[in-house]
C-alpha cells in the first residue's frame, strides 16, 4: 500500500523516477507548481526540464521559437544518442514533429478515426469474426464424424450459433 507524505516531508528535489515520487506522486505535483514550476530533472536517462503549471505549458507549445523535433533545433540527429530501428519507429511519431507537418499528419490519422470509419470497421471485424467462427464449427464437425470415439468433441467456442 502507498503511503503518502505530508508536503513538508517531502524530498525535494523531487526524483521523478523515484519510488517516492510514484507514491506521493500528487503531492509532488502541489510542490512543483508551487515551488519549482519550472524544474530541471531526469526522465530516465535524459536531462528535461518539467513545466508543472497549465499556463506555461500552454504558452510553450504555443511558442514558434520552441520546437518538438529536435533535428529543427539542431541540425543534428533527431535523438541524442544510437537507438534500434523499432524504437525509432516508435520515437519518431508525429507528437514530436513541429507545425506544419505534425498537423498534417494529425489530419490524417484523424480521417481514421471518424464515426463513419470506425462503423466500417466494426462491420468488418464482425464479418471476418463470423467467417471465422462458420470455418471452426465446420472443422469441429468435420473431426466429430471423422473419430470414431463415442466421446463428445470439445469445441473451444461457445457460441448460441453452434447449437442445432
Amino acid at each position: 500500500m502507498a503511503t503518502t507524505q505530508s508536503p513538508t516531508e517531502l524530498k525535494t528535489p523531487p526524483n521523478i523516477n523515484s519510488k517516492a515520487f510514484a507514491n506521493n506522486k500528487y503531492e509532488y505535483y502541489t510542490w512543483l507548481r508551487e515551488e519549482a514550476p519550472v524544474f530541471k530533472g531526469k526522465l530516465s536517462i535524459i536531462n528535461v526540464y518539467f513545466l508543472s503549471r497549465y499556463d506555461d505549458c500552454v504558452n510553450l507549445l504555443k511558442d514558434p521559437r520552441c520546437v518538438r523535433n529536435r533535428t529543427t533545433a539542431t541540425g543534428g540527429s533527431r535523438m541524442p544518442f544510437p537507438m534500434p530501428k523499432a524504437t525509432k519507429l516508435i520515437a519518431q511519431s508525429m507528437i514530436t514533429e513541429a507545425e506544419p507537418d505534425h498537423r498534417r499528419l494529425r489530419n490524417l490519422v484523424h480521417q481514421a478515426f471518424t464515426n463513419h470509419s470506425l462503423a466500417k470497421l466494426s462491420d468488418r471485424i464482425e464479418q471476418l469474426t463470423n467467417e471465422l467462427l462458420n470455418q471452426a464449427q465446420k472443422q469441429t464437425l468435420t473431426r466429430a464424424k471423422r473419430s470414431t470415439s463415442k466421446q463428445p468433441m470439445h469445441c473451444p467456442f461457445q457460441s448460441p450459433s453452434f447449437k442445432k
